[in-house]
């Protein structure tokens, strides 16, 4: 039986996720899933329940998300009709049984565009080919909704492989000018395509360069951003992309990275040593005690296998 109305279930999910949404706060609730863990199998099951059939199935909680949405007066989404949101709690929860039930899960077709690129979120960085072969069906045509094309083909660039280079290609037709560089760059880099990627690390725009950086190290080139500074001229640019890489090497996303990509970043030289003795380091690329950083105390949980 699941007490949705007390305990960590209401604090992390009743109030978490569906109720703290309502108002302009922070949306990072995920600082709440260790208020689970207690009593891990029995809230593993009740995510589930939840994922099953939607939040519905908690009582009372349709009506006072609307009363509340009600009483706001910016525009609040409906609540959601199936339970999708919840798949980070399950794989945070359970890392390897979570995201092989989502594999099991992704499927099928009565989940929306939407859900399926939520899903597929919280199954990464397992490389399962069946989300790849979901994707793919899905972006088989356009989208009906412009966050659910963004969403898609920003999952698929992460689950494809060379073979798909060209379909992912032309979906980023259907993404805004706005955010289409940082998913072509983060393509090219993943296929090996990396000159034009690392060509714009010599733009003078921000916009230009920062997401180029993050394309190249995302996908294990930093030895490319590192060679990049040594021949960096201009204060501002090298340090703007001196601070993505310092925040890669010192491990600040390696729990959103393939293990073969981590083990590349951790063997790279610290920013500081890539940047020419005519820049001087901001105070963040400055030298440090690296024993500190999570990429000294890394340990990833088992994720599984990608047999699927």
């Amino acid at each position: 039986m699941c007490d949705w109305r007390a305990g960590s279930l209401f604090d992390v999910v009743t109030f978490g996720l569906y109720l703290y949404q309502i108002g302009p706060l922070d949306s990072i609730w995920e600082q709440s899933f260790p208020a689970l863990l207690p009593d891990r199998d029995h809230n593993y099951r009740c995510m589930r329940q939840l994922f099953e059939n939607g939040p519905r199935i908690i009582p009372g909680l349709e009506a006072e998300y609307a009363q509340q949405a009600a009483a706001v007066s910016w525009a609040v989404m409906p609540l959601q009709k199936t339970g999708t949101d919840v798949a980070p709690v399950l794989v945070f929860l359970e890392p390897a049984k979570g995201r092989e039930y989502l594999i099991g899960k992704i499927t099928e077709p009565r989940w929306s565009t939407h859900d399926v690129a939520i899903m597929a979120d919280s199954i990464w960085p397992r490389r399962s080919d069946a989300v790849r072969r979901v994707l793919r069906h899905r972006l088989a045509k356009r989208p009906h909704a412009a966050d659910d094309t963004f969403r898609a083909v920003f999952q698929l660039v992460r689950f494809s492989k060379p073979e798909d280079f060209e379909f992912v290609r032309s979906c980023l037709d259907w993404i805004a000018p706005s955010t289409t560089p940082r998913l072509r760059f983060s393509l090219l880099s993943k296929n090996g395509e990396i000159d034009a990627v690392a060509q714009a690390l010599g733009s003078n725009v921000g916009a230009n360069y920062a997401p180029a950086a993050d394309a190249l190290l995302q996908w294990g080139h930093i030895d490319v951003v590192c060679d990049h500074l040594k021949a960096e001229s201009d204060a501002k640019r090298a340090n703007g992309i001196a601070e993505r890489y310092t925040s890669f090497r010192r491990g600040d996303y390696f729990n959103l990275l393939p293990d073969d990509v981590i083990a590349v970043i951790q063997r790279a030289s610290q920013a500081w040593q890539c940047l020419p003795p005519s820049i001087k380091p901001s105070p963040f690329n400055a030298p440090r005690d690296t024993t500190k950083d999570r990429a000294a105390r890394w340990s990833r949980p088992p994720l599984g296998g990608d047999g699927r």
